[in-house]
């Protein structure tokens, strides 16, 4: 079952904002299953105000958008463990926690520095 305390979130918040002290984020925890990362402002151009990402695809994005996202993800694993045992074939799905990264919120777009 995916489970993510408040205290593993504060703590990928903090890890987070340590390495990137210039970037503004919003980091939070959505029913204790799930973590949101949004980039909300850095100091390097994004065509759209909000976007949400794949995860699973960040090579797919900007270079900017590549580096920053894979080393948060990267970051995120090492601070909260990660693991998952899924398996489609059979229906069964085991993740830690799930996560989900945007650029932006929908109500509060991305700001270039």
């Amino acid at each position: 079952m995916a489970y993510i305390t408040s205290e593993q979130v504060k703590a990928v918040r903090e890890a987070i904002k340590k390495e990137f002290p210039n970037y503004k984020w919003s980091i939070t925890g959505n029913h204790y299953s799930s973590i949101t990362i949004a980039l909300m402002s850095a100091d390097f151009k994004i065509e759209k105000g909000y976007e949400q990402l794949n995860p699973f695809y960040l090579d797919h994005y900007s270079e900017n958008i590549n580096s920053v996202f894979s080393k948060v993800k990267e970051i995120m694993f090492k601070t909260v463990a990660y693991y998952n045992n899924s398996d489609s074939m059979t229906d069964y799905f085991a993740v830690a926690y799930y996560y989900n990264f945007h650029i932006g919120k929908w109500d509060k777009p991305y700001i270039q520095k």
